[in-house]
């Protein structure tokens, strides 16, 4: 039944950004956006989690979804996936629609009524070391460095906004 809403969607990144959901549902794994930079083996941060995602702050004020893991079914996505389906959720502007707006809402509401057992969320210094507003910093660095740079990150996302084009 997602399909029909899908296919409403009035931007290509909507659909993608709400695809992952449906295929963590369906399947379980791990989505990570095509512009992240990987440091270090992920495996030791899923461990013992149902679904994990990052923040780029050091709580959970700002958790968004470019690196997203998930048993299948877990009732976090189904609930995600009845939110994208609401026509006022689908016409709004990507980042809330289906974007990182909407995975925060959506975790937070799901937090409240069922408790966080399950989720983990880290911090920015595993995922986002370089907030989007300052990605520039990251252009002074070699690839090869980054790993010692930035020692407690698993990856570093490079904000490439290619989605606004």
């Amino acid at each position: 039944y997602f399909l029909n809403t899908s296919l409403s969607y009035d931007a290509t990144i909507k659909k993608q950004d709400a695809g992952r959901y449906v295929i963590l549902d369906a399947f379980g794994g791990v989505y990570i956006d095509h512009d992240f930079i990987g440091l270090r083996n992920i495996e030791p941060l899923l461990k013992s989690y149902e679904i994990v995602c990052g923040s780029e702050e050091s709580d959970w004020l700002a958790i968004v979804g470019g690196f997203f893991a998930s048993i299948p079914n877990h009732r976090l996505l189904k609930k995600m996936i009845v939110d994208l389906n609401r026509p006022e959720i689908a016409c709004k502007f990507p980042l809330e629609a289906a974007g990182p707006m909407f995975v925060k809402r959506n975790m937070v509401e799901y937090v409240l009524v069922h408790g966080n057992q399950g989720i983990k969320v880290y911090g920015n210094k595993f995922f986002y070391p370089i907030g989007w507003y300052a990605k520039e910093k990251l252009w002074a660095f070699q690839r090869a460095d980054l790993k010692d740079a930035f020692p407690e990150s698993y990856l570093i996302q490079e904000y490439d906004a290619s989605w606004l084009n």
